[in-house]
């Protein structure tokens, strides 16, 4: 029942935009916090440049919510005043609003003689496995997602108008990004400014709103200015565009938003040329993808051995729900997973401060690396990626309900 679709969390959104706008094809929901749309933004080209699709409609949108804003008070990353990212004071302003693009392959719209806003030249997406909010403080991850964002659209420094760098305005990201974009530039002076500072922190809209930003700067001949901005913190030195917009003609810029959980993604936008020759890859081998470990967490136990030892038993892994369940449900039998530790599985895994689904896909995924004999440190884990697919997860309405009811004081 598609009425049911619109009540589930996350996967709504999409279900309600492709049922109102009649669109038939593929729906992808990205939650990757502050750098979702424009993760969304390299799920498009990937689409198209795969033709599973030759047109996507994507974006982003975010709305106030009590509960965000007491989570970032609870971190001390608000300010009472205008944000004024890389400068003082320190601190974010949070925003909200939404951004849509539609994102073709060149031929498609050409061949409809659609009028062509920019280009799409290439992305990168990385993780900095470092802490749950805080980013690496080696600036690794955010360097990382710029350098190889460039790379895959084939445009040097030199060749760069500006980058939008994701400015919070607080005192860790500033520092940090900025340490990033100076070994990414080196000696190179590039423009960089934050729309942050004049629009806010849009959360999960933040990345295609900044993206649109410089987009519509870049086709009128500015680069947009960081507002509220009086002197330079510590450990930020470089060519910020202060308070005022700089005339400038360029073709290129780059897009970066750097998000909680080390979720880091950048974008590469130009201006469309016809006669433009899209970066030459390196030529491999045809890919042929094989499975060499897997694992699964169950009511029937940890790891593969013991599924495969309960299914030849005929094992039932069935238990009565010891929850109360509210009426009119009568079914009171689930397959629960028992309790079990980190170190069960690897003494090094600390699960204490995450809830069920975060436990069960950390063991999972330890488990199957296990099977296939793959150790992840710091070399290996730059190649290594991770997909997951999630459901609802646990009712969280009871702490909803605290967190508003207490003013923002249960965040704490």
């Amino acid at each position: 029942d598609s009425r049911t679709d619109l009540l589930v969390r996350y996967h709504s959104l999409c279900r309600a935009l492709s049922y109102g706008l009649g669109v038939s094809g593929p729906t992808w929901v990205v939650t990757t916090a502050c750098s979702s749309s424009t993760v969304a933004l390299a799920v498009a080209l990937e689409l198209i440049a795969h033709g599973v699709v030759h047109t996507v409609l994507v974006g982003g949108t975010d709305a106030m919510c009590l509960t965000t804003m007491s989570g970032f008070n609870a971190l001390k990353a608000t300010s009472t005043e205008k944000v004024a990212p890389f400068s003082t004071p320190t601190g974010l302003n949070l925003g909200e609003g939404a951004a849509f693009w539609v994102v073709e392959e060149a031929s498609t719209a050409t061949g409809r003689k659609a009028p062509i806003e920019g280009e799409l030249l290439g992305y990168a997406l990385t993780a900095d496995a470092h802490h749950p909010t805080a980013p690496d403080p080696r600036g690794d991850g955010a360097y990382r997602t710029m350098k190889q964002a460039l790379e895959r659209a084939g445009v040097s420094i030199s060749g760069l108008g500006c980058i939008n760098a994701h400015g919070t305005g607080t005192e860790a990201n500033d520092r940090i990004e900025s340490k990033a974009i100076s070994k990414l530039t080196g000696s190179a002076s590039v423009p960089v400014y934050s729309v942050k500072s004049q629009v806010g922190h849009c959360l999960g809209a933040a990345g295609i709103i900044e993206a649109t930003a410089g987009l519509v700067s870049m086709q009128s001949g500015i680069i947009p200015a960081t507002i509220n901005f009086s002197e330079s913190r510590p450990g930020c030195n470089l060519d910020y565009v202060k308070n005022t917009p700089r005339e400038a003609e360029y073709r290129r810029f780059l897009s970066c938003n750097y998000a909680f959980g080390g979720n880091n993604a950048g974008v590469v936008v130009g201006l469309f040329q016809a006669n433009h020759i899209p970066a030459k890859k390196e030529s491999c081998p045809p890919l042929r993808t094989v499975l060499t470990g897997g694992s699964a967490v169950t009511s029937l136990g940890l790891g593969v051995d013991a599924l495969l030892s309960a299914l030849r038993a005929g094992r039932r892994g069935l238990v009565p729900v010891k929850e109360r369940i509210a009426e009119p449900v009568k079914v009171r039998l689930a397959g629960l997973v028992p309790e079990f530790q980190g170190q069960e599985i690897d003494r090094r895994l600390n699960l204490r401060s995450m809830n069920g689904i975060g436990r069960y896909a950390t063991a999972a995924a330890r488990l199957a690396l296990g099977e296939a004999g793959i150790r992840v440190g710091p070399r290996e884990g730059l190649d290594t990626g991770v997909v997951n697919g999630v459901y609802i997860g646990p009712d969280e309405d009871a702490h909803m309900r605290a967190v508003a009811s207490s003013n923002g004081a249960e965040a704490d």
